[in-house]
């Protein structure tokens, strides 16, 4: 007996149910995913908040050191010292004492490494790892000096010890390439001149406008504070305020807001 078979307009249906059911999962897959790398992130970023927590029993309650340089020119960085081939070895983390097992890199990131780090995370360099950005700074360019205790933070629920980070080197800055970097330090809004390195990747899209030289974002940041909670906030709830420690007394360059 001869078998019948499939017509074109057969093939044709169910080529066109394919696509329909493609269109309507596709976004579905893509939503979970997304909730997906949010989730391993922001596990990522509380074990380093829980390292540093540990760090700072045991170094008289200071955060660590954000970098500093050592030897012949090596630097040490709070996630680790740069190797001859631009690679880290997570070993030589300030952390790395108080970590259990792999601290995993934000997928959701698609950037190139910045001085061997991969991880997406960023420190509060400027105010817990040194006294950089505070009036009367002893902190350089080479290092950083006087980290802050944690009798220095006004509110540790609201005090951002690290964050999702990146840096777009933009085409409007001297020989700014326009990739995005996995940058491991984060700065408050008021030095940020439109290009966050606070970065709010998480379940929305970046807009570049070269006129105004402006990165913004529909996305989240995710954050973990001094206190130990993880959260995530969208660019225009990031206030200076967030960063500093306690007293600015007389510095006029740090709003509070």
């Amino acid at each position: 007996m001869r078998r019948r078979a499939f017509t074109l307009v057969e093939l044709m249906t169910v080529v066109a149910i394919l696509a329909i059911l493609y269109a309507v999962l596709m976004p579905v897959v893509m939503q979970v995913k997304a909730y997906a790398q949010q989730y391993v992130a922001g596990e990522a970023m509380q074990k380093l908040g829980q390292a540093t927590t540990m760090y700072m029993v045991d170094n008289d309650d200071t955060y660590p050191v954000a970098y500093y340089r050592f030897g012949h020119g090596q630097r040490q960085n709070w996630f680790g010292v740069v190797d001859g081939k631009g690679e880290v070895d997570p070993a030589t983390s300030l952390l790395a004492p108080y970590i259990k097992g792999k601290i995993q890199n934000d997928y959701a990131l698609n950037a190139k490494p910045w001085m061997g780090d991969r991880s997406g995370y960023g420190y509060n360099w400027g105010y817990l790892g040194s006294d950089y950005y505070m009036q009367g700074s002893m902190s350089n360019t080479w290092y950083c000096q006087n980290p802050a205790t944690n009798s220095a933070l006004t509110d540790g629920s609201d005090t951002i010890v690290f964050g999702t980070s990146a840096f777009y080197f933009a085409p409007w800055m001297p020989k700014g390439d326009g990739a995005m970097y996995r940058y491991s330090y984060i700065d408050p809004p008021r030095v940020w001149f439109g290009n966050p390195t606070l970065d709010f990747r998480h379940m929305g899209t970046k807009a570049f406008d070269k006129k105004k030289h402006e990165v913004t974002s529909t996305g989240l940041a995710l954050l973990v504070f001094a206190d130990g909670h993880l959260k995530s906030l969208r660019q225009p709830q990031i206030k200076n305020k967030m960063f500093e420690r306690y007293p600015l007394l007389g510095d006029d360059s740090t709003p509070d807001n």
